[in-house]
């Protein structure tokens, strides 16, 4: 008993301490951005101020401030990516950028679904709220990977709920990188515009979507009954 009560403080203090990094996060980013630093330029989309702070950075620097700049863009959510990514794409050239963004979007979605975990381990008693959390993992990798699929439905938030249901944690990873690879080629690639060009066939992802979510969860409670 006394060791389950010291394990839950550990980890209400790693949940607290993981709070406090993104309030600091969120405050660093506010000053930059009310500095007019680089997140602001790279919110007002000014192609030319972004590219210009590029250019006073060593190539080293530049991968690293890009890679920076998708994680932070992950974790508390700055800037869109439809914003971002085809900035990178024209700063540090197509190829690269679609490397930088990937890896470092996944690595962010990563660390969110571990923050959604430490905050479920930390603050709420799974064992006695395990029939709601079977409930909410119906669907599984399929509905994540069409969330995803989505830019009008991918929020970085998804992640976070991932990790407090206890998703497989390879399920997470496949179906979150395959899941947001086709948006982040074609942001990075063709930006905004192919976003407004493929609209109407997003919102009827949507739907979709919804559609499998609903099959899931009706396939799950009919095989519960029968058994």
């Amino acid at each position: 008993m006394l060791k389950k009560i010291h394990k839950k403080r550990v980890q209400r203090l790693i949940a607290y301490i993981n709070l406090t990094v993104l309030i600091f996060l969120i405050v660093v980013v506010y000053y930059d951005y009310s500095n007019q630093g680089l997140t602001y330029w790279l919110s007002k989309n000014n192609l030319y101020e972004v590219k210009a702070y590029f250019e006073t950075l060593t190539p080293l620097m530049s991968y690293f401030t890009a890679c920076l700049l998708v994680l932070i863009e992950v974790v508390i959510g700055i800037i869109p990516g439809i914003i971002m990514y085809p900035i990178l794409g024209f700063v540090l050239g197509a190829e690269k950028a679609l490397i930088v963004i990937f890896t470092m979007g996944l690595l962010g979605n990563l660390i969110n679904y571990y923050q959604g975990k430490t905050l479920m381990d930390a603050f709420i008693d799974k064992k006695k709220n395990a029939k709601l959390l079977e409930k909410l993992e119906y669907g599984g990798g399929l509905s994540l990977f069409l969330i995803r699929l989505n830019p009008l439905t991918s929020v970085d938030s998804v992640s976070y709920f991932a990790g407090a249901i206890d998703m497989k944690v390879t399920t997470f990873i496949l179906a979150t990188g395959l899941g947001t690879l086709p948006f982040i080629f074609a942001a990075t690639i063709f930006g905004v515009e192919f976003l407004n060009l493929v609209k109407p066939y997003l919102e009827l992802l949507i739907y979709i979507t919804l559609g499998v979510v609903a099959y899931k969860v009706v396939k799950a409670k009919m095989q519960k009954n029968k058994k």
